[in-house]
């Protein structure tokens, strides 16, 4: 349910709003309809926008620039602010063509409107689509190039934001690689939007003309309203359901709604002292800016965040209502510069991205002068589509009627000098781009073989003088161990292979994805589980263990199964394991997973009351290693992990035989991130990590004390040395960062139940 207070805050918005309306109505009404003041170039020539701005053109260039460099650099953090900007750009524009039309002729034409939003948006988006899906299932193949044709299906039907918050929900997929498509998300808001407004604002109309009522004030009124039911379900769901709410186009209406709202009353704002729009300007400017730097990924957002970028916009684009030389419209934003980047941003927006993505599934992007050479190689391409592709459309005749083709065949007869030197300068831009792509991609070429060169000398030497000091196999540091079983020989193998191994399936389409048969997987979800459908081995076997903890646990299980299942009736094994959730006595929420971070506490509660019940002969309990928040965003060190750790075993301690502590895969690269199709394996070569073996000592030492038994993982992953490699034989070890393949478990069973008869159970 919706708290009370979000609910008393929209109609104390509303209530304000319309009070504020109905009490301005008149010279509202005298704003909307009365002839404008003369300014500036800058300012606008009716009360309504109805020509071109250079400063707002200026201000997509800021909106874009962040954008990038966010995605590009990772700074600032708060980058990905620009897109909220768009969208009040994009609602003053729309809005205020929507609201001409409608106060011009009264009525919208929706085949003119969203012919034009089809010539606007259409042609760039679509070659992006294709050259992207192309390249990703021709280049990359496999599961990801799969992934990306789906994601640009849902991309074309303008319906990639739902696509996305799904995809996000997701325990695993929320880890994968970013699609090189999910940009796509705020086109999809845009046009969602742009589906119901138009109608809305007729309606209104309509509605006003007939009961001879103000259409300024009913236009604001729905404004006033739109912005305040989005604004207050923005600020809940961001907060309950943070992945869906930042995709959603309904926790993002009220921006659009806001820029719409502002091309409204745009005559009055043009009546307010310069100085006063001036110092909204830099105001506005200011905050966009101070947004960038203070947000990050930890901020809860949209939400009431969101209110600093998007009013900062409304802020520039109303103070450049009316010009001034002290304006940072005039100094800054109406720049030729800012204009030029600002009419490419489309493009610049759409390319960047995909080609960012691409480039980092060939090769890792690790170092600065990568990123530079594939920023340059992404404002080429965006280039060369803003002159060849999105401009040649718009001064074209595709989509219109007879008379608009005649109309635009004038224009070109007319314009011919203008169309010349367009040819002109267009060829001077795509020389230009061609230039910088090729120097791009030769200065990539360079670097890449320099690179690998100094890594291939390096690689074996860095590597066992990084893991040395954590190997527990290796307590004198020595190389010359031999290994004593064909799985540790194959890993040894692994380690200094120079080449990714011939496996079925392809490595291409292993990574990333979770091949968790779907049998375990059901009895991982945060519904309560079904005891005899989640239970392995022959059901009248006269000894249990139940099986415990989080996603890592899960992944085991498939290895965990076979174990059971070998038993020659003499075991079960039930799974209570649940995706997302850490077994342990502390409030660990999900960020990623709201269903599942309010599900564990249950799920942790059923799995004690059954352990009390069964009273089982033991109890295998795992958990990521991987760092751990509570509640209030503090990383729970060794100490304080163990004691959560032992607070939640007590709690069925006496009903248990033994308590098995199964270590998690060792860390380290994230597979997904590390292989492409231009690395070797040492690129994703693991080691060790000091923060693991200080995590596997602590819970060691946790099992020691309390009677029960600690099994080390590290023998079915690593070598002597603590060299842990991403492949063993032909089979992919791990799916992403943590989570180890079922292949993988399969082959290692016959360790796992060696280890485990070690433990107790045998």
């Amino acid at each position: 349910m919706m708290d009370l207070r979000i609910l008393a805050t929209i109609f104390a918005f509303c209530a304000a709003g319309c009070a504020a309306i109905l009490f301005l109505e008149k010279p509202l009404v005298r704003a909307m309809t009365e002839k404008p003041l003369r300014s500036q170039s800058l300012s606008m020539k009716s009360p309504l926008p109805t020509h071109w701005r250079g400063d707002i053109q200026g201000l997509r260039a800021v909106a874009v620039g962040l954008v990038i460099a966010d995605h590009v650099f990772h700074w600032p953090f708060g980058g990905f602010i620009g897109v909220d900007v768009f969208f009040v750009i994009s609602g003053f524009l729309i809005g205020g063509l929507l609201l001409r039309e409608v106060t011009s002729t009264g009525s919208i034409s929706f085949k003119n409107f969203y012919v034009r939003r089809a010539r606007r948006i259409l042609p760039a988006s679509l070659a992006t689509l294709f050259v992207t899906a192309f390249a990703f299932a021709l280049v990359i193949g496999g599961q990801r190039g799969q992934a990306v044709l789906i994601d640009s299906a849902y991309a074309l039907a303008f319906a990639a934001n739902i696509h996305f918050a799904a995809s996000g929900t997701d325990y695993f997929a929320a880890g994968q690689p970013p699609s090189p498509l999910q940009h796509f998300w705020s086109l999809a808001v845009e046009e969602q939007f742009y589906l119901a407004w138009p109608a809305l604002l007729l309606i209104t109309f309509l509605l006003c003309r007939r009961w001879k009522r103000s259409f300024p004030a009913a236009m604001l009124m729905l404004s006033t309203f739109l912005v305040a039911t989005s604004l207050a379900w923005s600020i809940w769901s961001s907060g309950n359901s943070p992945t869906t709410a930042y995709f959603s186009t309904f926790t993002r209406a009220w921006e659009l709604g806001l820029g719409a709202a502002l091309a409204g009353i745009m005559g009055w704002l043009q009546r307010l002292p310069k100085a006063v729009l001036v110092a909204s300007s830099w105001a506005g400017l200011a905050g966009i800016l101070l947004s960038s730097l203070v947000f990050s990924a930890a901020t809860v957002f949209p939400g009431a965040a969101a209110a600093l970028p998007v009013v900062s916009a409304s802020l520039v684009i109303a103070g450049g209502s009316r010009a001034s030389r002290w304006s940072p419209n005039t100094l800054i934003l109406a720049n030729p510069v800012f204009r030029y980047f600002g009419n490419a941003s489309y493009s610049l927006y759409l390319w960047h991205w995909p080609i960012y993505v691409f480039a980092g599934a060939l090769y890792p992007l690790a170092n600065f002068s990568d990123r530079i050479i594939v920023l340059i190689l992404g404002v080429a391409i965006s280039l060369l589509s803003f002159h060849f592709i999105e401009r040649p459309v718009l001064k074209s005749s595709w989509l219109l009627g007879a008379q608009s083709r005649a109309t635009a065949a004038r224009g070109r007869v007319n314009s011919r000098g203008k169309v010349k030197a367009g040819i002109r300068r267009n060829q001077w831009v795509a020389t230009s781009c061609a230039l910088l792509a090729a120097t791009a991609v030769s200065a990539s070429l360079v670097h890449s073989h320099n690179l690998r060169s100094a890594e291939a000398a390096s690689v074996s030497a860095t590597a066992v003088q990084e893991i040395t000091p954590v190997s527990p196999a290796s307590p004198n540091g020595s190389s010359s161990h031999v290994p004593s079983s064909p799985l540790e020989a194959a890993i040894a193998a692994a380690v200094s292979a120079n080449r990714w191994p011939d496996a079925n399936p392809p490595l291409s389409d292993a990574v990333g994805k979770n091949d968790i048969s779907k049998d375990i997987a059901s009895c991982a979800s945060p519904a309560i589980p079904v005891t005899t459908r989640c239970t392995w081995g022959d059901a009248g076997a006269a000894k249990t263990a139940v099986i415990i903890g989080d996603s890592t646990a899960v992944a085991y299980t498939t290895a965990l199964r076979s174990v059971a299942e070998g038993s020659a009736g003499q075991w079960k094994f039930i799974s209570e394991a649940m995706f997302g959730c850490t077994f342990v006595d502390a409030d660990i929420p999900n960020v990623r997973n709201a269903e599942a971070s309010q599900a564990c506490p249950g799920r942790r509660e059923h799995a004690a009351a059954l352990i009390n019940e069964i009273k089982p002969q033991a109890v295998i309990i795992t958990n990521t290693y991987e760092p751990r928040m509570d509640a209030n965003g503090k990383i729970l060190s060794d100490a304080e992990w163990t004691r959560a750790l032992a607070s939640y075993v007590d709690s069925f301690r006496q009903s248990v035989g033994k308590i098995i502590y199964l270590a998690t895969p060792p860390s380290g690269k994230d597979v997904q991130k590390c292989y492409t199709l231009l690395s070797r394996p040492a690129d994703c070569l693991t080691h060790v990590s000091s923060s693991w073996a200080s995590r596997a000592e602590a819970e060691k030492k946790l099992a020691s004390e309390e009677g029960g038994a600690y099994v080390d993982s590290r023998p079915w992953f690593c070598d002597a040395l603590g060299r842990c490699p991403a492949f063993v034989g032909s089979s992919l070890v791990k799916f992403d960062l943590v989570h180890i393949t079922a292949t993988y478990a399969t082959e290692i069973t016959p360790e796992v139940r060696a280890s485990l008869a070690d433990a107790g159970i045998q």
